[in-house]
């Protein structure tokens, strides 16, 4: 579903770069839309960087949406580096150290970056977006079409949350999975609530984010497109249940695109691009060649950059640079 782009500088040229990045340490985006208020959304992606659906669905609420009332919190990229290792976590499951994570983790500081983000005062709805397994069915007909699969679900922790908005989880959860089953590519992939009655005893959902942003206080919930779709339809999944939410909470949005299957792939298609010095320069990565053997940088080592969306970044790696993008096989 990746593909990355190394290009090859002459070695002078790359040697005093001093704009580089770790490759291990890059940080999340954090990308705030619409009015600010107290009814905020807060909408997480790439948590699992093997889950391009879920982290191509967030980047484009930040690309191609416009909130035009009400107050939407975006996070595409929270594990950057297990996107770019195209790994479910290089330091281990990310979505399974909420309810305790050692200060010596490599995932420490991200995790503790976000769970300030969750419990915000201004937070009122948190989503954690994800590509699951198969396709959720609540009763066994196939290893596909299970209990144990994940794919094309709502996820709740509990029905109910007692707090002052947003608590009615499994009926807000209901009204989303028939907003997407009115727009089904295919009768196959209907949506249906999942509860996984955390609090009942499920070890592993009590280490998840939406099990800590239940127990401070926060409606959440998961949404999982399932693994089996090509990545467009993952993402066209995602964004029509991003749209309910947004619209359960009052919060208006245009897009600069008809929220269709061929339209979603067409945005994800688009020329992506890294500008350079204030857009003197910039590269169509999905049109130049694999390896460059000349880029100019400036004479004091410094390379600024500006890409045209969070999931594309710059990595200096000893005698070349790396760019890290989305463009789908």
């Amino acid at each position: 579903m990746l593909k990355l782009f190394n290009l090859l500088l002459i070695t002078f040229f790359i040697q005093n770069v001093s704009a580089s990045t770790d490759i291990k340490n890059i940080d999340f985006d954090f990308i705030k839309k619409g009015q600010q208020d107290d009814n905020t959304l807060l909408i997480i992606g790439g948590i699992q960087g093997d889950e391009p659906g879920a982290f191509m669905a967030a980047s484009i609420i930040t690309t191609h949406y416009k909130i035009k009332k009400g107050s939407v919190w975006v996070v595409p990229n929270l594990n950057f580096y297990s996107i770019i290792k195209r790994s479910r976590g290089p330091y281990g499951d990310m979505n399974r150290k909420f309810a305790h994570i050692s200060p010596t983790d490599p995932d420490y500081n991200t995790v503790q970056r976000i769970k300030e983000y969750i419990t915000s005062p201004e937070v009122r709805v948190v989503l954690n977006l994800h590509d699951g397994s198969g396709f959720y069915r609540e009763e066994h007909k196939d290893w596909n079409f299970s209990p144990n699969r994940w794919g094309q679900s709502s996820i709740i922790d509990q029905s109910n949350l007692s707090v002052r908005s947003y608590g009615n989880l499994e009926e807000i959860s209901k009204r989303v999975c028939e907003h997407v089953n009115e727009n089904l590519l295919r009768q196959r992939d209907l949506y249906h609530t999942k509860n996984t009655h955390t609090r009942q005893g499920d070890k592993e959902m009590e280490k998840s984010l939406t099990y800590y942003a239940i127990n401070n206080g926060k409606a959440a919930f998961g949404n999982e497109a399932s693994k089996n779709l090509p990545l467009h339809e993952r993402t066209y999944y995602h964004l029509l249940a991003l749209e309910k939410y947004m619209n359960i909470m009052g919060i208006e949005f245009e897009r600069e695109f008809d929220l269709n299957s061929k339209s979603v792939k067409d945005v994800i298609d688009d020329d992506i691009y890294i500008s350079f010095y204030d857009d003197r320069i910039q590269l169509p990565l999905s049109q130049i060649r694999t390896i460059l053997r000349y880029f100019p940088i400036r004479k004091d080592g410094t390379l600024e950059f500006t890409p045209s969306n969070p999931l594309l970044t710059v990595i200096k790696k000893t005698d070349s640079l790396l760019f890290i993008t989305e463009i789908e096989n």
